[in-house]
């Protein structure tokens, strides 16, 4: 390998140094132009650093697994280490074994695009796991790798794109569906999808739901206080204040059964090892793909609020149970509901 450093001095009368890494014979590496000669240094021992990894990272043949792990290495002291440790997992969770085996050069902005679209998770969490693979192909470009990042042209939901997208179950869709895995894969899994079907809870809700959080009576309950996607740092209402979910019927036993010679600060759901809950291996465990439809876990969401408002709900107290904001947020579910929600309300007056 070989390097070279060119003194520069622009019109203006300013100083700069560009800083050139070969491979091999001759091949290039990548440039950067820098105000000072040691920077210049640093960053062609930083690349050669690289190079002595066994990563040609300017061959057609690299791997973006290769890539990544080269990144990962070089992030610590760059960004904050919570920053590090959530790229890391997004790279762990969010990359595809089949974009991980693609070489670099042949990244599409529409594989990136099928990424992004597979993510069944809030916007929100759409939007920084964006920014996570954003960061990693800026840094190819940056250093030579890539022309262009395959980022560019891919987009994300706008936020008003979420009710064309609903597709809730009703519940006895769901009573089917929570049978099939129940018999064909996991029985506690089955509770899981049952649980937030009926509840409205969302997926970083449940997985750290804990004993503590479920009132007994006068009616169960659960006292929603936090929220934790996977490679997330724990989030709580800006108010500080639990949300209050009632229980149906339906999922009481379900409830207890869960709740059984666990301690207060314990994870009410869990894997049947008692692992944290984790949204890909679920997926996976109860054949969600297939047996769903189409449909996303975010759904069961979307499930509970359509059935308590046909059910004669009214919607502010829907808006309460699922934590809207605004009630424009929940007045979605009557759009989407249309005439079966005024009749259900209908109904209810001439009892």
């Amino acid at each position: 390998m070989s390097s070279t450093i060119r003194r520069r001095v622009g019109k203006s009368g300013r100083i700069s140094y560009q800083a050139q890494v070969f491979s091999g014979k001759n091949v290039f590496v990548g440039s950067k132009t820098f105000d000072r000669r040691k920077d210049a240094v640093a960053w062609i021992a930083e690349k050669q650093s690289e190079l002595k990894a066994g990563v040609d990272l300017a061959s057609s043949k690299t791997l973006v697994r290769d890539a990544l792990g080269v990144w990962e290495r070089l992030l610590p002291g760059q960004i904050s280490e919570s920053t590090v440790k959530y790229y890391r997992s997004v790279m762990s969770i969010h990359a595809p074994q089949w974009l991980k085996s693609k070489r670099l050069c042949d990244v599409s902005v529409s594989d990136m695009q099928i990424v992004l679209n597979d993510i069944d998770l809030s916007l929100g969490s759409k939007q920084r796991i964006r920014t996570a693979f954003m960061s990693f192909f800026t840094w190819c470009v940056n250093n030579g790798y890539l022309a262009k990042s395959p980022m560019k042209g891919t987009r994300l939901p706008r936020a008003d794109d979420s009710e064309m997208k609903m597709n809730p179950f009703t519940w006895r869709q769901l009573d089917a569906l929570v049978g099939k895995i129940r018999r064909d894969s996991d029985s506690f899994l089955a509770d899981v999808i049952l649980v937030l079907g009926y509840t409205g809870l969302r997926w970083g809700e449940i997985r750290v739901l804990k004993a503590r959080d479920v009132q007994l009576e006068p009616v169960m309950r659960f006292s929603v206080r936090a929220s934790q996607t996977e490679g997330m740092q724990p989030k709580y209402p800006k108010s500080g204040k639990a949300r209050h979910v009632p229980v149906a019927d339906k999922v009481k036993p379900i409830v207890l059964e869960h709740l059984e010679g666990k301690d207060p600060g314990d994870l009410v759901f869990t894997t049947r090892s008692g692992a944290k809950l984790n949204k890909g291996n679920v997926k996976r465990d109860t054949h969600w793909k297939e047996l769903s439809q189409g449909r996303r876990l975010h759904d069961l969401r979307h499930t509970a609020a359509t059935e308590w408002l046909r059910h004669g709900i009214d919607v502010l107290t829907v808006k309460e149970w699922l934590g809207h904001s605004s009630l424009a947020m929940t007045q979605r579910y009557v759009h989407y509901l249309g005439t079966d929600a005024d009749i259900a309300a209908i109904k209810k007056l001439n009892r």
